[in-house]
């Protein structure tokens, strides 16, 4: 069950525990690369260190961009039933403006597909965008963003080990309208969480 079930990228469906410190600095060390997605064709110029962790209080995302983006998209499936199902589909915009990385709070929500006699909406109740950290800066050539997700136990983000959650991101190169998505869009990444916690020699 290791094999990688997504051709386009490789990735692991497992991610480590560790705590990273949102300051806006992958540092050598801190964190456990996960997957690399490149412009290709569309934008050559582009590509994206992505990294993941986790602790029980909340999941951990970082990007090392090959340069600033306008914005970047997060979505996560916490109960890994597919996107547009129940209640628990996330959706995590963060902006870059001027060098700095925020997130936006006004789009932060969940996108709520419970009711089958209602269509999906959204649904801004549940998450406080005061319990998320963002945090970006350039790094060298390239651009950092660290991203901290609370826990939610109504969302059913639990943060368990062994619990399997779906991720997904996307990545505005150029307004109005210029994406790469890490994998299709909708179809997410599905990633178990190790009790393991992650250390530099884990790989």
């Amino acid at each position: 069950n290791l094999l990688d079930p997504y051709p386009l990228y490789p990735v692991s469906n497992r991610i480590h525990r560790a705590a990273p410190t949102i300051d806006g600095r992958i540092t050598p060390g801190e964190w456990e690369p996960w997957l690399t997605v490149e412009g290709a064709e569309r934008a050559a110029d582009f590509n994206a260190r992505v990294y993941l962790h986790w602790e029980p209080e909340a999941l951990y995302m970082a990007f090392d961009l090959s340069r600033p983006l306008p914005r970047l998209y997060a979505q996560i499936d916490a109960l890994n039933d597919g996107w547009y199902r129940g209640g628990d589909n996330y959706y995590v915009p963060v902006h870059i403006t001027d060098g700095t990385a925020t997130l936006d709070a006004e789009q932060l929500r969940i996108i709520d597909a419970s009711d089958p006699d209602q269509w999906p909406h959204d649904d801004h109740e549940r998450l406080n965008p005061n319990d998320f950290a963002v945090a970006g800066a350039p790094a060298a050539s390239r651009y950092h963003i660290e991203v901290r997700v609370p826990r939610n136990m109504t969302t059913g983000l639990l943060l368990n080990p062994s619990q399997t959650i779906g991720v997904g991101f996307y990545f505005l190169l150029h307004d109005p309208d210029q994406w790469i998505a890490a994998f299709e869009p909708y179809v997410l990444f599905r990633v178990e969480l190790l009790a393991e916690r992650w250390r530099a020699s884990s790989r």
